[in-house]
């Protein structure tokens, strides 16, 4: 653990602390407080490398990329399904998770869809995996041409 954050393990106070559990806990945190930073990097760069536009509305509904794992677990404790567990999808770039809400409650949980790096939507599930609804139905269909299917025109030509 040590190693891992750079101490000096020259330094007899790192390598024979006075309590031993203590800074065994504290360098555990580090540890773990370090690789947490490192995954949150890898989930935002996923997600832009995936989906890099930013939020889209029409003034009834908005869409926008989910910007942090703790967000995808909020969303799947709210509306019931499984989204916590893309975490290592998005952080590999093998898809990106967006997040559907009424705009005039943006940080509500409505539905949440899931990208593939081709810009096909793979589902959008809302609470306990429901269908969308046929707004939401229109709404998604609407931003995916205008938005995900005018990049990908783009990046062709």
């Amino acid at each position: 653990e040590c190693s891992l954050l750079g101490y000096d393990m020259k330094n007899k106070k790192i390598l024979f602390p006075e309590n031993l559990q203590q800074a065994h806990e504290t360098t555990l945190n580090a540890v773990k407080v370090a690789k947490d930073e490192i995954r949150e990097r890898e989930f935002k760069k996923g997600i832009k490398k995936v989906y890099d536009k930013p939020e889209f509305t029409d003034g009834h509904l908005l869409i926008r990329p989910a910007e942090s794992i703790d967000e995808l677990c909020e969303e799947s404790k709210a509306l019931c399904h499984c989204v916590r567990t893309y975490a290592d999808k998005v952080c590999s770039s093998r898809c990106a998770i967006l997040f559907v809400r009424k705009a005039e409650e943006p940080d509500l949980p409505y539905y949440t869809l899931e990208l593939s790096p081709k810009g096909d939507i793979v589902q959008c599930r809302g609470n306990h995996n429901c269908d969308m609804t046929d707004d939401v139905k229109a709404f998604v269909k609407l931003w995916h041409e205008t938005v995900v299917m005018k990049k990908k025109k783009g990046k062709a030509a």
